[in-house]
């Protein structure tokens, strides 16, 4: 979906910590889970995945999946704030997710409560494009995951 650089022009900052930081080296084949801010103090976790045959460093990589977690309606927690994605957003019921973006491609159960369902990229294209988290019990988007590897 983006790039470090990226992230940076549209006033996003690496939230670095002990486990990383834009110069922090990603092994071959490897992914990094990071998270960044924006001036308001919103959270978007995001993770960079080295494609090539050999170490490089964070900001050198590809941003392949972002990762936006919270929901309104049931937390007050302000880290993440709104999200909206292809129509799909923090105060989203299970029959808005499937007007906004059709039958999942797949689904699983994580808890009795808890649903993930994953939309395809295309239909020749089985990679996961959105992944939904939902909460049954209170019919809502808990997280939602977009990505493009």
């Amino acid at each position: 979906p983006s790039s470090y650089k990226e992230m940076l022009k549209k006033g996003w900052s690496l939230v670095e910590s002990v486990d990383y930081s834009a110069d922090s080296q990603i092994f071959a084949g490897k992914s990094l889970e990071t998270v960044f801010q924006n001036e308001y103090g919103k959270h978007i976790t995001a993770i960079f995945h080295n494609s090539s045959k050999s170490s490089v460093s964070l900001k050198k990589c590809e941003i392949v999946k972002f990762r936006v977690e919270g929901n309104s309606l049931l937390s007050t927690k302000a880290e993440h704030g709104q999200f909206w994605v292809n129509g799909v957003n923090n105060n989203s019921a299970i029959t808005d997710v499937i007007e906004c973006l059709g039958t999942p491609s797949h689904f699983s159960s994580i808890t009795p409560n808890h649903y993930m369902l994953d939309f395809f990229m295309t239909p020749k294209d089985r990679r996961s494009g959105i992944t939904v988290w939902i909460d049954i019990e209170s019919d809502c988007v808990t997280t939602i995951e977009f990505s493009y590897y």
